[in-house]
């Protein structure tokens, strides 16, 4: 009977794939959080605009 002494090699790769996924997956998500920040801001600062032009006139 042979030994497959890849399968050890191979569960190691996966678990690294699986890391890196992670790794990207977490990054990824932090650029949508920083994304809709963006548009947070910029819609404050519109509504912050908006207000100041009514006051002032």
């Amino acid at each position: 009977m042979k030994i497959n002494h890849d399968i050890p090699i191979k569960l190691d790769k996966s678990r690294q794939d699986a890391k890196q996924f992670q790794i990207g997956n977490g990054r990824f998500q932090q650029m949508v959080q920083t994304q809709d920040q963006k548009m947070q801001i910029q819609t404050l600062n519109r509504l912050i605009g908006d207000i100041e032009g009514r006051v002032s006139v």
